[in-house]
């Protein structure tokens, strides 16, 4: 199966899994998918209406598979920061943080939510709960992508394991 992934980063874990990775802008996917380029793509569940309309190429959905998370975060170089103004730098934060990051988690949820129900109710997509046994055997096949990836960060300085397992919490 030759599945779309949105970074050369996720090669491994989908050769772990069995599959062959394509890499490919999400321009591209709704193409790549409707024409047999790809036979699946990763994406979050709202992917399958708004903005990208993968519903309409798609014949199944798979929920419960173990994926990558997209980690959106604003970065700013300190001595930018530092130049800013206090008030500007008060509006970042007031559009940062924690609260911010709950706030949007809970948005881009509600969306995937709403799109997969949506989808179970769409005559031309059937959508597969993978059972709990199955997405352990995809764990279990990414282990040795996953520990391979973190320990190349590991060895370029960064604590890779420690920001994975805080990210797991």
């Amino acid at each position: 199966m030759k599945v779309r992934i949105s970074s050369p980063i996720l090669t491994h874990l989908i050769k772990s899994w069995g599959a062959v990775p394509v890499a490919m802008p999400v321009t591209e996917t709704y193409n790549a998918l409707n024409t047999g380029i790809v036979d699946a793509v990763v994406l979050q569940p709202s992917s399958l209406y708004r903005p990208w309309n993968l519903a309409e190429p798609a014949q199944f959905v798979t929920t419960n598979v173990p994926s990558p998370t997209s980690i959106v975060g604003l970065i700013m170089n300190k001595a930018s920061w530092e130049a800013l103004p206090a008030d500007q730098q008060a509006a970042l934060d007031s559009l940062t943080g924690r609260g911010f990051s709950i706030q949007a988690s809970i948005l881009w949820s509600r969306k995937d939510v709403d799109a997969l129900a949506k989808a179970r109710t769409d005559n031309g997509i059937t959508v597969i709960d993978l059972p709990d046994q199955e997405r352990e055997a995809f764990d279990a096949a990414a282990q040795t992508a996953i520990s391979a990836h973190l320990d190349q960060l590991e060895k370029e300085g960064i604590h890779a394991r420690d920001i994975y397992q805080a990210f797991k919490r």
